[in-house]
């Protein structure tokens, strides 16, 4: 196999892998986007909830 072809399928790996590995880094992130979304919701929808019934929210950031 001549050598063009070598360095060929390397950088065809490589650039393969790199997608792949992108795809992952920016599934986990979207996920920890998510939850960090739910938990500000929740805080909020509670912080709607304590300002109406008069309840003070006691946690701290």
């Amino acid at each position: 196999m001549p050598l063009g072809m070598i360095v060929l399928h390397v950088l065809a790996c490589a650039v393969v892998l790199g997608i792949i590995c992108l795809a992952f880094c920016l599934h986990f992130r979207v996920r920890k986007l998510k939850r960090e979304n739910a938990e500000l919701k929740k805080r909020l929808a509670h912080a709607k909830n304590s300002a109406s019934c008069g309840c003070a929210d006691t946690r701290s950031n």
